[in-house]
């Protein structure tokens, strides 16, 4: 299932990046999106790794369902 995953500042709300999130396996949970999306968030450089209760990291939508 592909997911759009979203990371946002918690003080100002900005968004800070937007993640489409592909993961092939059964019994999947949001979080393993939520924790790709980051993982892809702290490669990228755009989030501060030790700083996470700074950073909301939420499944914003279903983009499609196999």
């Amino acid at each position: 299932m592909l997911k759009k995953v979203q990371i946002s500042d918690r003080n100002s709300g900005r968004i800070i990046a937007e993640y489409p999130i592909v993961l092939e396996i059964l019994g999947v949970s949001p979080m393993d999106y939520c924790k790709e999306a980051w993982e892809n968030a702290i490669d990228e450089g755009v989030v501060d790794p030790t700083r996470t209760a700074r950073y909301e990291v939420e499944v914003v939508n279903d983009i499609w369902d196999k």
